[in-house]
C-alpha cells in the first residue's frame, strides 16, 4: 500500500509504510509476529503509519539511514481530529550500522499532541496531553557460527501523550540455529512512572521459550511458552462520544499476569 522509486541514491516512498524507529531493530526480534513478538510482551511502540514520506538511503560501508514525516490526515488514537493536518504530525529517524553479525541502530520518534485526542478533550484537561517522544538503540551479533544474541532499550518521554509520564524497556534475545531448528530465549522489562514517582507508575517483566523448524526460507513451523508478570496499577479511562469527544473518566485497578502457549506454522509471502 504504498509506491516508491528506488535506484543507487536511495529509495524514496509514499503511503501506507513501517517508521525508521520500527525498522531499526526489526532484525531483532527472534519472536516477530507471535505473542511473544516484543511489542506484545515488553510493549515497545512500533507503528506502521498512514500517509508516510520516507527516504532510506543506500548502504555506505554497512551504514544506512531512514528518515520519514507522517502527514496526520485528521488520524488520531480514537477517531478523527481536523486539527492533525500538519505534513509532519509526527517524524522518525534510525541509524543502522550492519557488518557481517553485527547489528546496531540508533532511532528517535516523535508524535505530535495533535494525533493524541481532539483539542476540545485538551481545552477540558488542560496540561495533561503533550508530544510522545521515543528513543531507541539497539545491538546484535547475528548467526555467528550459529548463535544470535541482541538487546533493545526504549525511552519515552511524554508515554501515551501524557505528560510527565516517562518509561524504561529492555529487552536481550538469546538463539542457536542447528540443522534446520533454532531454539530460543528472551527476558525483558518495562517501567513506567508519573512525574518523576515510582510510587505513581508501575512495573512488570517477561519473558519465553521457543524453538522453530524452517522447512524452507519462508516456511517455517514454531512453538513457544512466553509469560508476563506485572504490578496491579491503576489506569484511568475516558468514555468517548461520536465526535472523539471525552464525556467520562475513571480509574480501575488493574493487573496483566498472564502465561501462553503457541503452536503454528508461519509462511512469508
Amino acid at each position: 500500500s504504498y509506491v516508491g522509486l528506488a535506484s543507487n541514491w536511495g529509495t524514496v516512498l509514499m503511503g501506507r509504510h513501517d517508521t525508521p524507529l520500527k525498522i531499526s531493530t526489526g532484525p531483532l526480534d527472534l519472536f516477530a509476529d507471535t505473542t511473544a513478538d516484543y511489542n506484545n510482551t515488553v510493549g515497545f511502540n512500533d507503528l506502521r503509519v498512514d500517509n508516510a514520506i520516507a527516504y532510506i538511503s543506500p548502504s555506505f560501508s554497512g551504514f544506512q539511514f531512514a528518515g520519514a514525516v507522517h502527514a496526520g490526515g485528521g488520524a488520531m488514537i480514537n477517531g478523527y481530529n481536523e486539527d492533525s493536518n500538519s505534513l509532519a504530525e509526527a517524524y522518525s529517524l534510525a541509524g543502522i550500522y550492519k557488518n557481517g553479525p553485527f547489528y546496531g541502530s540508533l532511532a528517535y520518534e516523535s508524535l505530535g499532541e495533535d494525533l493524541s485526542t481532539t483539542q476540545a478533550t485538551r481545552d477540558a484537561f488542560p496540561g495533561t496531553f503533550g508530544d510522545f517522544d521515543k528513543w531507541r538503540v539497539g545491538l546484535g551479533i547475528l548467526d555467528w557460527n550459529g548463535f544470535t544474541l541482541d538487546g533493545i532499550y526504549e525511552n519515552w518521554d511524554g508515554a501515551g501523550f501524557v505528560d510527565g509520564v516517562d518509561a524504561d524497556l529492555w529487552q536481550i534475545q538469546a538463539g542457536y540455529s542447528f540443522n534446520n531448528f533454532m531454539v530460543k530465549a528472551m527476558y525483558g522489562d518495562s517501567s513506567v512512572d508519573a512525574n518523576g514517582d515510582n510510587d505513581n507508575g508501575y512495573d512488570w517483566n517477561t519473558w519465553a521459550v521457543g524453538a522453530d523448524y524452517n522447512f524452507s526460507k519462508r516456511t517455517k513451523a514454531f512453538m513457544l511458552y512466553s509469560g508476563n508478570d506485572q504490578d496491579e496499577v491503576a489506569l484511568a479511562y475516558g468514555r468517548y462520544d461520536a465526535n472523539g469527544d471525552i464525556y467520562g473518566i475513571g480509574v480501575e485497578n488493574y493487573s496483566l499476569d498472564w502465561q501462553g502457549f503457541q503452536l503454528g506454522v508461519m509462511h512469508s509471502f
